[in-house]
């Protein structure tokens, strides 16, 4: 699964997984839509490997 996952306003929140996905290109289709709502977001590949994120 291609998890997306968030932190909603500060590095003092934990990590929040928004959505897990069959196929990579719906995981970042969501995540890029979800990026500018969300103070950090990442998605992490099935071996739990982070391939695209909205921060350095």
């Amino acid at each position: 699964m291609w998890k997306i996952k968030y932190k909603p306003n500060t590095n003092s929140h934990a990590w929040i997984t928004l959505d897990a996905y069959d196929k990579k290109s719906q995981a970042l289709a969501h995540a890029d839509k979800v990026s500018g709502k969300h103070f950090k977001v990442y998605v992490i590949d099935p071996e739990n490997n982070m391939i695209w994120s909205n921060y350095c």
